[in-house]
């Protein structure tokens, strides 16, 4: 999976960005999810592994400040992750991926660019109106 963010949006000032992880997490926990159904995971361990080398990822695409705090980024990132690639992959389970395949007709064609900022959106809303 390639990460290309603009220089902005990969910065983490933590534990203020706490919310800006967890948005970033999600999104990728989603577009995880999308490349690998129906091989989903099960796995504590694997699904932990997993977001740990994303973590690695971003650090190493962003070598010049990804965050103040990589532990404390990793283990935010990790547990947002984590948490919601299993309430997908159950959502998956009961639905059998009928939300993955809508979600693909309605972003066909989209750029790379558009499609993560068009998640970032519906999560942020998401996160917010949760609130």
């Amino acid at each position: 999976m390639s990460i290309n963010h603009n220089q902005s949006t990969l910065t983490y000032n933590l534990p203020t960005d706490e919310a800006k992880v967890e948005i970033d997490a999600i999104m990728l926990a989603y577009l995880v999810v999308f490349r690998e159904y129906p091989r989903i995971t099960s796995s504590d361990g694997e699904l932990k592994e997993q977001a740990y080398i994303l973590c690695q990822r971003l650090r190493n695409q962003n070598k010049a400040s990804l965050t103040n705090d990589y532990n404390l980024f990793c283990r935010y990132f990790i547990a947002y992750f984590t948490a919601a690639y299993r309430v997908l992959a159950q959502v998956c389970d009961e639905d059998g991926g009928e939300m993955l395949r809508d979600l693909k007709a309605l972003l066909n064609g989209l750029t790379h660019e558009t499609l993560v900022d068009l998640l970032r959106l519906l999560i942020f809303r998401a996160v917010h109106q949760a609130q």
